[in-house]
């Protein structure tokens, strides 16, 4: 037994398919608009609780780089260093060291024929002359 489709039929199955693309592409076009406005409103969201979790990031390196001020104050070193075992260096002790510096491969601005030399926080410390020459770094 052969089914044949009458023209009639034919016509009502266009029609129908024009109405569900009429329908679907809106319908596709809304549901699309109403997930772009979810997903918006989901990153601003988060993007708002991470501008807060920045804030409070700010505040706590405002007040660890407080701390490290006040670690690294001398008068604070200095009341801290009997207790550690630390003394002040005899005039005997103290050597001035200088040293030419050399152009390394890692630092291209590092100026070459400059002299560099350690120093004394104190200003009481002796001061070695300027033209001595480069002492040995171990005797």
């Amino acid at each position: 037994m052969r089914i044949y489709h009458s023209p009639s039929r034919k016509a009502t199955l266009s029609g129908w398919a024009k109405w569900i693309l009429v329908i679907a592409i809106p319908f596709s076009i809304l549901f699309f608009e109403t997930w772009l406005r979810t997903q918006s409103l989901q990153y601003g969201f988060v993007k708002n609780d991470l501008m807060k979790k920045q804030a409070e990031l700010n505040e706590r390196l405002k007040e660890l780089r407080a701390d490290e001020a006040g670690l690294k104050r001398m008068d604070r070193i200095e009341a801290k260093a009997p207790d550690l075992g630390l003394v002040e260096p005899a005039p005997a002790q103290i050597k001035i060291v200088r040293v030419k510096a050399t152009k390394s491969p890692d630092m291209e601005m590092m100026p070459v024929d400059e002299n560099y030399s350690m120093a004394r926080l104190s200003a009481s410390a002796p001061t070695a002359p300027a033209d001595t020459d480069a002492l040995p770094f171990a005797e």
